[in-house]
């Protein structure tokens, strides 16, 4: 009676999906990418990257081709607009070049990608004060060998390769985070560079108010600079005003809220994709980090952007939009 109720049939309801869910995070995942590259001096703020519609790997004997979201070819951008318009053939290269730093392996590995990652809190708990909070996962070689010889017939192959690096760059392959890791993180980016432990407990009082315990922040800076992570930020306000999300913040008013974000569209083997919006606002002495995850949803800016819209009009006490379809972008 209790799966009847609770169980796969029913979506696991019981399931708290902000600290329990794991999910490959798609294009959200692009920020934190882009901020390890630029502190690693794989890519710099002052050039151009093609934005091709495909990518092939560099002397690959197999020829394997990664496609972007969409088939235009978009030229010579900057990196600003390969994360407003999520281009997914600017971030295979920046993979890429991991890979080229890490192979041969040495011992230890060199895998500066994941102590990045795992900077902003990604494959560990963000420690807030709920129970059973999962970790998520930022894979590295050590551990597909180790799921390899655990699990050898759902994970086939215990070889770290490039395409492990490639899928990582966009939010996929063997990445999975809660939706709390991925508020955690952008919030970091809201904070310049301050990341901090998310917490729900406020105070613990007795009955004529005497304060016996109370919560203090927790906080420690980024290892990037800030430059860089202002960089990304600034990025990021034009997601929904000339990027991804535009369709989705048609009429929004920029002018009294400021709003920026990434949309991220999550392919799931067997299942329609995940569609996210991960945003961050200020305005009126007030900021929010709000991140909305649709299971199944499609592309992130069709069905999550748009939520995240409705809250966001609801937390500045703005008029509320009709809600719509945000288009179909990544």
């Amino acid at each position: 009676e209790y799966e009847r109720r609770f169980g796969a049939a029913k979506g696991y309801p019981l399931l708290d999906r902000a600290i329990q869910g794991l999910y490959p995070p798609g294009s959200t995942y692009k920020p934190f990418v882009l901020l390890s590259a630029l502190r690693r001096g794989i890519v710099s703020t002052t050039d151009y990257y093609p934005c091709p519609p495909s990518w092939d790997v560099p002397e690959d004997p197999l020829h394997e081709v990664f496609h972007n979201w969409t088939t235009a070819n978009l030229g010579s951008i900057t990196l600003a607009r390969a994360l407003y318009d999520s281009c997914d053939t600017v971030f295979y290269p920046i993979g890429y070049e991991y890979w080229r730093r890490f192979y041969p392996p040495t011992d230890p590995p060199v895998e500066q990608i994941q102590r990045d990652l795992q900077a902003f809190g990604f494959g560990r708990p963000t420690n807030i004060d709920l129970p059973f909070e999962q970790d998520g996962r930022v894979p590295n070689a050590a551990w597909k060998s180790a799921i390899h010889k655990q699990y050898p017939k759902s994970f086939p192959d215990g070889q770290w390769f490039p395409g492990d690096f490639i899928n990582m760059s966009i939010g996929q392959g063997d990445t999975l985070v809660t939706p709390l890791q991925l508020a955690a993180a952008y919030s970091a980016i809201q904070n310049g560079g301050r990341a901090c432990v998310p917490h729900v407990f406020l105070r613990a009082q007795e009955a004529d108010g005497h304060v016996i315990h109370s919560w203090h922040a927790q906080c420690h800076r980024m290892p990037f600079l800030q430059a860089q992570i202002e960089y990304v930020r600034q990025a990021l306000t034009q997601v929904p005003v000339q990027g991804t999300a535009a369709s989705a913040f048609i009429g929004f008013p920029f002018s009294q809220v400021q709003v920026s974000g990434k949309t991220g569209t999550a392919q799931v083997f067997g299942q329609q994709d995940y569609s996210w919006f991960a945003a961050m606002t200020q305005a009126q002495g007030k900021q929010y980090v709000v991140v909305a995850l649709v299971e199944q949803g499609g592309h992130g800016s069709t069905t999550a952007a748009p939520i995240v819209r409705r809250v966001i009009e609801g937390l500045y006490g703005l008029p509320v939009n009709t809600f719509s379809n945000g288009g179909v972008t990544d």
